[in-house]
Parts: C-alpha cells; sequence; structure tokens
C-alpha cells in the first residue's frame, strides 16, 4: 500500500472514531449535569420535605369530649408544683407559648384582669412551649412584666420530658420558641373534658377567651 493508500485509510479512521468519541464525551457529560442538578434540586427541597414531614408526624388536636391529661408541672414564677387536679370542677384553657413572646403576655394580662373581675375561678394554664428559653428567671421576669402574678395565669415549666406528653396530647409540634401570629387556647371543662379550641388574636379583645371559659361554666 502506497503512502497516499494509507493516509487516506487513517483519515477515513479518524473520520469515524473522532464522532463516536466525541460523542460519548457529550453523553457522560450530559450524565454528570444532570446527576448535579439533581442534587442542588434535593438539596432545595430537604428543608420543604422535612417541614411537610414534620407538619404530617405532628399529633393532631385533641378530639372535643375526650379527657384532657392531668398537668403536673412546677409554677415557673414561684417554683411550686402544680397539679391540674387542684383546679376542681372549674373550666380551664391550655396555651403552649415562651417568654420571648411579649403579644401575647400582654394579652393575657388583660384576660387574668377582666376573669379577676368578673369574680370568677377560671384558669389558663400557659405551658412552656421551649424549656431551653423558659427558665425560672425568664418566666419570673416575664410574668411580673405582664402583671400575672397570683393567677388566673399559671406559667408553667418543666423539661422536655415532662412536657412532650403534654405537647403531643393538644397537638402541638414542640418544642418551639416561634412566637405565632393567633395562638389556639385549648378548652376543657368541669368534667375535665376537651371542649374545643379558641384562636387567640394579641391584638384582639380578651372576651373571646374569657367568654368560652364562662360560657363552659354555665
Amino acid at each position: 500500500m502506497d503512502q497516499s493508500s494509507r493516509r487516506r485509510k487513517r483519515i477515513a479512521t479518524l473520520a469515524v472514531v473522532v464522532p463516536i468519541a466525541v460523542g460519548m464525551i457529550i453523553v457522560a457529560l450530559g450524565h454528570f449535569l444532570g446527576h448535579e442538578e439533581s442534587n442542588v434540586a434535593k438539596e432545595k427541597e430537604a428543608p420543604e420535605v422535612a417541614a411537610k414531614i414534620e407538619r404530617q408526624t405532628a399529633a393532631a388536636p385533641a378530639a372535643a369530649g375526650t379527657p384532657a391529661p392531668r398537668v403536673r408541672l412546677t409554677n415557673g414564677a414561684t417554683g411550686e408544683s402544680f397539679d391540674s387536679s387542684s383546679i376542681g370542677s372549674d373550666p380551664y384553657a391550655v396555651v403552649f407559648i415562651n417568654t420571648k413572646c411579649e403579644a401575647i403576655g400582654k394579652y393575657l394580662g388583660r384576660v387574668a384582669s377582666e376573669l379577676k373581675a368578673k369574680g370568677d375561678a377560671d384558669a389558663v394554664l400557659a405551658i412552656s412551649a421551649d424549656p431551653a428559653v423558659d427558665t425560672p428567671e425568664a418566666v419570673s421576669a416575664w410574668v411580673a412584666k405582664h402583671k400575672l402574678k397570683g393567677g388566673p395565669v399559671h406559667y408553667l415549666i418543666g423539661d422536655e420530658g415532662e412536657l412532650g406528653g403534654l405537647w403531643n396530647a393538644w397537638g402541638f409540634g414542640g418544642p418551639s420558641s416561634a412566637c405565632p401570629p393567633s395562638v389556639p387556647a385549648h378548652l376543657v371543662d368541669g368534667a375535665g373534658e376537651n371542649d374545643g379550641i379558641v384562636d387567640l388574636d394579641p391584638a384582639g379583645p380578651p372576651s373571646i377567651l374569657t367568654d368560652a371559659l364562662v360560657g363552659m361554666a354555665k
């Protein structure tokens, strides 16, 4: 085979091999970039998926007519033991808050004043939503600031083990140091049974809660 023939043969071989190699490189690059985009998408999606799972696994709010769990915690302002059985046959409300929430503190101050003015013995159990935030010192200062000493609002604290069962019983996904725009108040009637929920808007009137408590007492 002369030199000219060998040159034509090499050119023909390259004409076949080079496109195949380039195609393989393009396919491999496309697979790599697609994999990277998938990873980025998964990373962006992860917080949303985690939040969705948390919402799905959180306990549902206690159904009306079911027995309310007994609350045995510590009064954060006084250090004394508190037992919901001491309330007797008076209705009460349960809210889950933390001492970073000033708006609901002012609201509960108005609730306390209105209940005292009406002479009702109804109580509000403010159960800690985050034991890391609600230290005895923080609770004492918060209660004093919002004029809640002496009841009928009782700020109750405990460790996460003590609080967890109550969070689950009333469908609260704690621990949380967040301050939502409205706070659900779980109502418990004089027979110790759950009686539904009222949403408390800190900018709204305290009668939303006080009227509900008085109404259950009748």
